[in-house]
């Protein structure tokens, strides 16, 4: 079946919409039970509107009173158009108002695209991934499988020093079983968007954490035990980057989100975009939910784009300079990006998975990759772009895999 380019992306855009949140009353036609039954589902709809409401414009008026001054005076934007702009968001698109940050929609050149940019897609993303290769989502959900999948085909990866699940140590590099005397990096296992992230310092003779709290080797592994009872955690080696990235971070890892595709010709591993993401502050992780932030990368030449962030630095949620060690960002070619980008291809190609949003950092062992996701952010296309995921060849190649698979299936 041959389609143009503007109806893959429409069948594209109509499936996205879906995934938005309704009101009760957009919600009458999706059932068809009759009776009693209905009339309740219908008053907890009405509940869980209110609640919305309620809940959405409580956070309104909490970024308001935090960001709403710097906004003001940074970008020349009113309270009064702040608040209408997040009542937009949260009411009519029914998203996070917080996308005002999020997309730069402080900007005018940005507020064009509001009814343009795509605020939730993770379900499509899924989808495909269900019906397409689903062997894998369990590799690149879960760190450990992740691990053992990059060690099997040589894939340069952070090592996983211990796993604990259900309350107890599951897993240890070292056969005594024992904490590594040494820094250590802490996430959840299945965790995404920085859940559960710490770094833990080994000084004297001690674990140290960003508190201040102290553990013996024996301390750390019980608090640890009693924490994965909720959620499964792991530890892994304390990895720096390449001198020559130094400049684009406060101190912890940073990573360059490097989103491919598998073309549906023939396989080949598509770039499609890419991100470079930063750490700011004190913080010790590069995720823009926790405060880092994004700069576009030029997929040809490594070209950096001004970098822009949800939490303000300096009176400022965009930079052309890093605002912890003033490196220039806009206009700067990313050091080793060739490499990154070849590397990121070839990480991919051992993959079946048809989009993936790898994190890939320069280490200085070379490049290595930090995770690869199914669900990645359409915002870090969008926040330094300034442009809808919809005009890109994403849809064109997703609607293209979707009908290759569903053909398959008749």
């Amino acid at each position: 079946m041959n389609k143009l380019a503007a109806d893959y992306r429409k069948i594209w855009w109509a499936r996205v919409q879906n995934e938005r949140r309704r009101y009760f009353f957009q919600k009458l036609g999706y059932r068809k039970n009759p009776g009693a039954s209905r009339l309740k589902q219908i008053i907890r709809w009405i509940s869980d509107d209110f609640f919305y409401v309620k809940k959405w414009g409580l956070n309104i008026l909490l970024q308001l009173r935090t960001y709403g001054p710097i906004i003001q005076k940074k970008y020349g934007l009113s309270k009064r158009q702040q608040f209408w702009r997040m009542a937009y968001l949260a009411f009519y698109h029914q998203v996070d108002p917080k996308s005002i940050r999020g997309r730069r929609l402080y900007l005018s050149e940005s507020w064009k695209n509001v009814d343009d940019y795509t605020y939730k897609h993770d379900e499509s993303q899924y989808n495909l991934a269900e019906v397409s290769f689903p062997e894998e989502i369990k590799i690149l959900e879960n760190k450990f499988e992740f691990l053992k999948f990059c060690l099997s085909k040589k894939i340069a990866t952070p090592q996983i020093l211990a796993i604990y699940e259900n309350g107890s140590m599951s897993f240890s590099a070292d056969s005594s079983f024992g904490l590594p005397h040494q820094n250590l990096f802490i996430k959840y296992l299945h965790g995404k968007a920085g859940q559960g992230i710490r770094r833990i310092k080994w000084s004297d003779g001690k674990f140290l954490d960003n508190k201040g709290n102290t553990f013996t080797p024996e301390e750390l592994s019980e608090v640890l035990s009693k924490e994965s009872i909720k959620s499964g955690i792991i530890l892994q080696d304390v990895i720096e980057n390449h001198s020559s990235w130094s400049g684009f971070t406060s101190g912890a890892l940073a990573t360059a989100r490097i989103v491919t595709a598998k073309s549906p010709d023939d396989g080949s591993v598509i770039p499609l975009f890419a991100a470079l993401r930063m750490p700011v502050g004190d913080a010790y992780i590069d995720n823009f939910s926790k405060g880092g932030f994004y700069s576009g990368i030029d997929l040809e030449t490594g070209q950096l784009s001004i970098a822009s962030g949800l939490k303000a630095a300096n009176g400022s949620f965009d930079f052309t300079h890093h605002p912890d060690t003033g490196q220039k960002v806009d206009g700067e070619k990313l050091p080793f990006w060739k490499e990154i980008l070849e590397f990121t291809r070839q990480t991919h190609s051992k993959f079946s998975t048809i989009f993936v949003g790898w994190d890939i950092s320069m280490t200085k062992a070379g490049p290595a990759v930090v995770e690869g996701n199914i669900g990645w952010a359409s915002r870090s296309y969008e926040c330094p772009n300034i442009k809808p995921l919809r005009d890109t060849n994403y849809p064109i190649l997703y609607e293209k895999w979707m009908e290759k698979f569903l053909e398959s299936d008749e």
